[in-house]
């Protein structure tokens, strides 16, 4: 059986040993065929409750356990720790699409799921371009972090036509995009991939907790996203002009 494990596991049999492998990865695995019909799993992406998100690149002619991984590394740690706002979480798996663009696109979205009604967490909706797409790099790439991601929370008006134009370079140019969640709003389930637009659900929690009780529900909303994969923007089907449907 293969299996990776933290600094210093190979010492008690782990085929993989990385350092960042220090928080439970909760979350369904992500398999994805790049070499055709009928050949096989090469490539597995894996979320971790840390924000992390992992790439293992598997071996097709491997003998065994030993040489079923010919690399793995960390692609993206998306939690800013040290303030409640910025730790984030993943407790659901990624989906993912080949891009016109030659990368494969990574949405997912942070929550804390073992606390629902959490206020003060500052979640995300990202996705994440893995542009080593069907080989396997001779190097490890750097990690992809907050500051290699455009913000595009706050989206520009019709107006602004020189500020869309250079957002449209900098996506062209980033390792993906990210936006903002309402404070407290959390992304509790797998997101889904349709046509170039990702579908994602979203709870937020009551803001004011003062008049609950041990015999009463808290409450709060749903919400569900559709959001064009390649920019975050609302897709043109959108009549409401922000993404949110529900």
């Amino acid at each position: 059986i293969w299996w990776a494990g933290p600094k210093g596991s190979k010492a008690n049999g782990a085929n993989v040993a990385m350092p960042e492998l220090t928080n439970g990865i909760v979350s369904e695995i992500l398999a994805l065929s790049l070499e055709g019909e009928g050949e096989g799993v090469t490539r597995l992406y894996v979320t971790d409750t840390r924000g992390q998100l992992f790439r293992f690149d598997i071996n097709l002619k491997n003998t065994g356990a030993g040489d079923l991984v010919k690399t793995s590394y960390l692609l993206a740690k998306l939690s800013e720790e040290g303030t409640t706002e910025g730790t984030r979480r993943l407790y659901y798996s990624a989906d993912a699409a080949l891009m016109k663009g030659g990368y494969i696109a990574l949405i997912m979205g942070t929550g804390y799921q073992a606390h629902p009604l959490e206020v003060n967490e500052q979640n995300r909706i990202y996705m994440i371009k893995d542009k080593n797409v069907f080989k396997t790099p001779t190097t490890i790439p750097t990690t992809i972090v907050a500051s290699n991601l455009v913000d595009t929370t706050i989206l520009p008006t019709e107006k602004e036509i020189a500020k869309k134009a250079a957002r449209a370079s900098a996506l062209s140019y980033s390792d993906g995009w990210y936006f903002n969640l309402d404070k407290g709003e959390k992304v509790l389930s797998k997101p889904l991939i349709l046509d170039g637009t990702a579908i994602i659900s979203a709870f937020t929690p009551k803001q004011d907790k003062s008049a609950l009780t041990s015999c009463n529900p808290s409450g709060g909303a749903g919400s569900v996203y559709r959001i064009d994969l390649a920019t975050s923007a609302p897709p043109k089907s959108n009549q409401g002009g922000d993404g949110l449907i529900s």
